[in-house]
């Protein structure tokens, strides 16, 4: 998962906004006033003091006063289907993680960890496949996956973990989260990869470090392998384009 973007709305007095974001995409929100949340011919009351996960949304205000929506737009890793409300008693940890977030006192990491982890044990599973209950410690595997990725990790370390054997690890994790655990994990390396290299100017071989490689050409040849360039001719085109959009 990833952050896109932060939204605000101001829905008027008796009047209703229509938010569609896509299977791929979900709107975390709260608001300040009570609102109508309809999706087809479910309704749902969204408080203040509740928090709303949607991919599409018709939010409607029947009151006298205006509502105002803060909202963090988040990319999945896959297709959900998801349309949770939230209450602040029971999920604290997300809703401190958002609002930190919305004023900027916390990392992405904390906010996404959070989200990722509550959609994990309410089960919202990629669409249009219907929910599943999910073994606790593919959870466990996953969240240590997303925490840990700049350690040294192996498929056994992984299984002794949770006290399973690895290729059941495997087979279970790749049935859930459609990816096997290591390549998740490659895939999250990659990814820390790529902003080190678009927002830092720290060297190919600290970032390889960083991102929990032993070995700068190992980083760089998969790199290649998945990207199509290295490292540093990926940075370079990085560079080259944010030239010529000032020179624009």
């Amino acid at each position: 998962m990833k952050i896109l973007g932060y939204i605000s709305l101001r829905l008027l007095s008796e009047s209703f906004e229509k938010c569609s974001f896509g299977k791929e995409n979900v709107l975390v929100f709260m608001t300040d006033c009570p609102v109508i949340i309809r999706l087809g011919a479910k309704e749902y009351n969204l408080k203040s003091d509740q928090l709303a996960v949607f991919n599409s949304v018709k939010l409607v205000n029947d009151f006298e006063q205006e509502v105002n929506l803060k909202g963090i737009l988040v990319q999945t890793d896959e297709p959900i289907r998801c349309s949770k409300i939230y209450d602040k008693e029971k999920n604290e940890p997300l809703f401190l993680a958002f609002l930190e977030r919305i004023s900027g006192m916390v990392s992405t990491d904390r906010f996404i960890n959070c989200l990722e982890d509550l959609l994990l044990q309410d089960n919202v599973s990629p669409s249009p496949i219907k929910p599943f209950q999910i073994d606790t410690r593919l959870i466990k595997v996953n969240r240590f996956i997303r925490n840990n990725y700049h350690q040294p990790i192996t498929l056994n370390i992984l299984a002794e973990l949770v006290e399973t054997n690895p290729v059941y690890l495997c087979n279970s994790y790749s049935r859930v989260f459609k990816i096997p655990p290591m390549n998740h994990l490659l895939k999250l390396r990659l990814e820390k990869a790529k902003e080190y290299l678009s927002s830092s100017d720290i060297s190919v071989k600290e970032i390889s470090y960083k991102i929990g490689y032993v070995s700068n050409s190992q980083f760089s040849a998969y790199f290649k392998k998945m990207v199509g360039v290295t490292p540093i001719e990926y940075r370079r085109s990085l560079q080259y384009m944010s030239d010529d959009w000032w020179q624009e």
